[in-house]
């Protein structure tokens, strides 16, 4: 150890390491996050939004294309 108390060379923590194969896992964990849940907060509450608008927007020129 260091005089700051980290770790160094052979020592260092195995969590702190950089592997390639837990990166991959960990990205492809994000990636079917994504595709399971869909985007996070905020993205997906406003294309909620703009598709109600939407919506309301053709019932609204219909029902005038009607009347």
């Amino acid at each position: 150890m260091d005089m700051f108390g980290g770790f160094d060379g052979p020592n260092r923590p195995h969590m702190n390491a950089v592997d390639e194969d837990v990166a991959k896992s960990r990205f492809k964990e994000k990636e079917q996050r994504l595709h399971r849940y869909g985007p996070p907060g905020f993205v997906r509450e406003s294309v909620n939004l703009l598709i109600a608008v939407g919506v309301l927007v053709i019932v609204f020129y219909l029902i005038k294309w009607l009347a």
